[in-house]
């Protein structure tokens, strides 16, 4: 029997014709070819037969071999060219690739003495056209890519399909042996450490490679597997395996991680395409002079020998390079004296020195006499075919097989101390539920305890629950014993929930439950297997992360979003992150956010447990029920006139106030005695009407003096009442009770009113108005050279003066005004009227503009608000003082932290971002208190919260709240407080008039 090292990647230290011969010389007669053997196993030690082994670096050698297969007992040979150094890649199906690499050409012949495969942790089938995280069970493992993200290794695009993966996770703290290539830094060539590797192989459905796309990424977990002993520190360089020249290449950083739901440790990085990744670094090293011992003894390593150093403090093995044999500094290393197939001499155990130090052994490193180690296996039923002995010492993890009787030699190191022997099965590659037996080797034969083992497995039935509750379609199910897979994991779904195991008897095990996303944890079921089969009667329960549920309310630029009906699932919640879809980011179970302008967002809720389980929750225009979050326009669901205003109740307008013009959507007649009109009908209304039955899916409304308009879900405008000398915007009616059609206005977002005329905001940003700009326009028109406006346009002024003007804000946040210059009003610095839009002086971050008769105010950014036109120095909007025509705009004090605005010809308002309202200006009622008649700066109002949005007309103020419902205050006159009662007159004649009661504390309005 063989005894093989553990040492993977050796790098020889090759006297001059080592090798096994050569098959051609050239004419001096160096050796043009070597030839090379080795043998493939598997993690424990027992042989693999069929791998293949292919030749990576070209050779132009004659007579050299390109490939080969390893025969019953996993054994090859291989001539290769004596003069480049060589690299091999190892495949086996159901086994990740591996490649070894020859530091050298003197390298070649032992290049590959034994090479270890491991199984594929897992296999996993998925759709690459949508994002996925893909993981091994039982393992913090896992890669986690784009939708989209994958090509064909020649960069063409992925036919379309299912993918799939092979992903193995690579302990070297378990066996250095088990990593891949050179351990060294390709740029550098220094050797290298490892805290852990991940091997990953995409193919598409026929099985051909996969890769990442150009400028794709991919984010990957590598468990975390230090030495005994060895601390982790928080970040580790990532290296990629080049399979091409078998080193390893530094590619960004990986950050330590835990898993919360295990505690596992990884590291988490970034990686471009796919390959081997590994968690290492390169280490500070110290040198041992092999020459001599340090007593100076003359030390040749014999020749077809080698001699290798492999970390026990660090995850390493040393190479010899240009004659010198680097280790890390200040560490406990193994040095061991291998033949060319791998088997283990001699060794030693070394303390090194520290950084640039030369060492030498305290003696040389000479083959030894092995001893004989001999045990025997009693089964007590069955055959003992497939069977084989796992011998684990200080040195190495080897099997040996058994003969006819259960027995079992092999030579072993006479210094291995504790050896252990186990039973493993080669077809499975399973431990057996077997008493591990032990002995010391120390210089003589030993022979070892027997092993009895129950030869049985029985059947683990059971099934899968909770399908209900559970956010995938699918779930991974797994037994493992340890660390160690059973057998490959089952599929389960809601049409096959049910899974049956064959495991060892008189053991214990571990059920793994593993989700496809990563959104949810592992669940494990701890299991105890007696002598007969077992059924787990009732279901296992599926892994349940948050149910997310979230509702949003508000109007205008503030919106609140409640998630308290969210509920858990495996564990508590513990947090709640807000994206707003602007940018900007919230946490908390309840919140609110002002945006900074109109548009339509969509908000995103991702709530974690305390196992790292997170569901997300979009809340966007298109959602529905719930979870409407409607477009955010500056014109929301209210707008009042000089004396009437209007709301939008569930897609419908409601008006109240005074009905003139037909303003509120009712009729009445009009004749003519002694050359005045006398009016007959409603002239109106302290109850809210339903302005037009016709109008059902409105989602904004604004008032002039005698006209209301609607702007509908489908971007149509449609206009009722009277509105001056053009009529209502279809070129011909003049005047109508029931809503009329717009002309060319059909893709409309926002939409204000002054007294006498209209202007939309289209989608393309473009801006068209009609009525009376200072000459009628009967259909609208486009405003030119304003480029892109954002949905804000402010209307304000009387025809009858020639005072009309408009604002719009636009993409850059600049404010545009147009029309009447009347004490300066257009913002420029001028007192000229203008036709086409001219730029206000000093405003660059504007997210809203408003406008009365003679000024106008733009909401800032930041949250306050600046003013302009003929009141910008005194009470704004109140019968004060004019400021100097043309003047700048002015801060108005005490507003901060607005979030909308309205104006009338007798004060002004903002809705704060805390839901209060803050006036200023004249009509004290209007502002909540008795006193003083006006002011400059701004001042809360008493007993308004909640709001989620205003309007404001001549001495009377009105708010919705968040709740819905309508709250006014001020001057009830025409009853615009909306406090009850209606005013009729017939032939001229009021009608039992009302009393239209005025208050300075908010009322509410009372809906039919």
């Amino acid at each position: 029997m063989q005894f093989f090292f553990s040492g993977l990647l050796s790098l020889a230290l090759v006297a001059c014709g080592g090798g096994s011969g050569t098959a051609a010389d050239d004419d001096n007669g160096a050796p043009l070819t070597v030839q090379s053997a080795g043998q493939v196993v598997d993690e424990q030690g027992a042989p693999l037969a069929g791998a293949a082994v292919t030749v990576v670096s070209a050779s132009a050698v004659a007579g050299t071999d390109a490939a080969t297969s390893t025969d019953a007992e996993g054994r090859f040979a291989l001539t290769l060219d004596a003069a480049t150094p060589v690299v091999l890649k190892v495949q086996k199906t159901g086994y990740a690739s591996s490649w070894r690499a020859a530091a050298s050409a003197s390298a070649n012949a032992t290049v590959a003495g034994r090479v270890l495969l491991l199984p594929v942790a897992t296999t996993l089938g998925f759709d690459p056209a949508q994002a996925a995280v893909l993981r091994v069970p039982g393992s913090p493992a896992r890669v986690a890519l784009a939708a989209g993200s994958l090509v064909r290794e020649d960069g063409q695009p992925l036919a379309a399909g299912a993918a799939g993966v092979a992903l193995t996770p690579i302990d070297p703290s378990a066996d250095i042996g088990q990593m891949p290539g050179l351990m060294v830094d390709a740029a550098s060539g220094e050797p290298i450490e490892s805290l852990g590797a991940l091997h990953i192989e995409f193919t598409d459905a026929s099985g051909a490679p996969l890769n990442l796309a150009s400028g794709q990424t991919a984010t990957i977990r590598i468990p975390a597997t230090p030495a005994a002993g060895a601390s982790l520190p928080a970040t580790f360089p990532l290296y990629h395996l080049n399979e091409t020249t078998g080193r390893w290449t530094q590619e960004g950083t990986a950050t330590l991680r835990t898993d919360p739901a295990t505690g596992a440790a990884y590291y988490e990085g970034t990686v471009s395409h796919f390959s081997t990744w590994n968690a290492d670094k390169v280490y500070v090293s110290s040198r041992i002079d092999l020459s001599a011992t340090q007593g100076g003894a003359n030390c040749p390593v014999p020749a077809g020998l080698r001699v290798q150093a492999v970390g026990l403090d660090y995850n390493a093995t040393s190479l010899v390079e240009a004659g010198r044999l680097l280790v890390k500094a200040n560490a406990q290393v193994q040095m061991r004296l291998v033949d060319s197939t791998g088997a283990l001499l001699d060794a030693l155990t070394f303390s090194t020195g520290a950084v640039g130090a030369v060492d030498r052994l305290p003696r040389c490193l000479a083959p030894q006499e092995m001893v004989q180690l001999s045990g025997r296996v009693v089964v007590s039923s069955g055959s003992l075919a497939g069977y084989r002995v796992q011998i684990t010492g200080l040195f190495d993890s080897f099997t040996v097989g058994l003969d006819g009787e259960g027995r079992y030699v092999s030579p072993i190191h006479p210094n291995a101390g504790l050896v252990t022997a186990r039973l493993v099965r080669t077809d499975t590659r399973r431990d057996l539920p077997a008493t591990a037996v032990s002995a010391t080797v120390a210089g003589s034969d030993v022979a070892l305890d027997d092993l009895v083992v129950a030869d049985t497995r029985v059947p683990l039935t059971g099934c899968v629950q909770g399908w209900a509750g559970y956010r995938q379609s699918s779930a991974q199910v797994s037994v493992l014993l340890g660390d160690t897979l059973l057998a490959a994991p089952f599929t389960a779904t809601a049409t096959e929930p049910d899974f049956v195991f064959s495991v060892p008897i008189q053991s214990s095990l571990s059920l793994r439950i593993t989700p496809p996303d990563a959104s949810l944890a592992e669940r494990t079921v701890p299991l105890s297997v007696g002598n007969t089969s077992l059924d787990l009667g009732a279901c296992v329960n599926l892994p349940q992360g948050p149910q997310v549920q979230a509702v949003s309310s508000g109007a205008g630029l503030l919106r609140h979003f409640d998630a308290t009906a969210t509920l858990p699932g495996d564990a508590t919640l513990t947090t709640f992150a807000w994206d707003f879809g602007d940018g900007s980011s919230g946490s908390g179970v309840a919140v609110s956010h002002s945006y900074a302008s109109a548009g339509s967002f969509t908000v995103r809720l991702t709530v974690t447990d305390a196992l790292g389980q997170h569901s997300a929750l979009s809340l966007s225009p298109d959602t529905g029920g719930d979870t409407v979050y409607s477009t955010l326009t500056p014109a929301t669901t209210m707008d009042a006139g000089g004396r009437h205003l209007c709301t939008v109740r569930d897609g419908s307008p409601w008006c109240w106030g005074h009905n003139f013009g037909q303003n509120l959507g009712r009729s009445y007649g009009s004749v003519t005695v002694g050359g005045s009109n006398i009016f007959s009908g409603l002239e109106s209304s302290g109850v809210p009407l339903q302005a037009s039955v016709g109008i059902t899916s409105a989602t904004a409304v604004v008032a002039g003096a005698a006209h209301t308009c609607s702007l509908l879900a489908n971007g149509l405008v449609r206009c009722w009442g009277t509105l001056g000398h053009s009529g209502l915007g279809d070129g011909v009616t003049s005047s109508s009770v029931a809503p009329v059609t717009v002309s060319g206005i059909g893709t409309a977002k926002a939409l204000s009113s002054g007294d006498d005329h209209l202007c939309a905001v289209l989608d393309d940003g473009t801006v068209r108005c009609w009525g009376d700009v200072r000459v009628a326009n009967s259909v609208p028109h486009t405003i030119s050279g304003l480029g892109n406006a954002v949905g804000v346009v402010a209307s304000g002024g009387f025809f009858s003066t020639g005072g009309l003007f408009s604002c719009a804000v636009l993409a850059d946040g600049g404010v545009r005004c147009w029309g009447d210059n009347r004490y300066g009003k257009l913002g420029n610095g001028s007192l000229t009227n203008s036709t086409t839009p001219v730029a206000v002086t000093g405003i660059s971050t504007a997210v809203a503009v408003a406008a009365s008769d003679d000024d106008a105010c733009a909401l800032l950014a930041d949250g306050t608000v600046a003013c302009w036109g003929q009141y910008a120095g005194g009470v704004l909007g109140g019968f004060g003082t004019p400021a100097v025509a043309g003047g700048p705009p002015v801060t108005v004090p005490g507003v901060n932290n607005a979030v909308a605005l309205a104006m009338s010809t007798t004060h002004s308002c903002a809705l704060l971002a805390d839901g209060t309202v803050a006036c200023w200006g004249g009509a004290a009622q209007a502002r909540g208190v008795a006193a003083p008649a006006s002011t400059t700066t701004a001042a809360p109002v008493p007993g308004l919260s909640g709001v989620a949005s205003l309007a404001v007309g001549d001495s009377f103020t009105c708010v919705r709240l968040t709740s819905g419902a309508v709250q006014c205050l001020g001057n009830g006159a025409n009853g615009v407080l909306g406090a009850g009662g209606e005013v009729f007159k017939v032939d001229g004649v009021v009608q039992n008039p009302p009393s239209y009661p005025s208050s300075l504390v908010p009322l509410g309005v009372v809906f039919p």
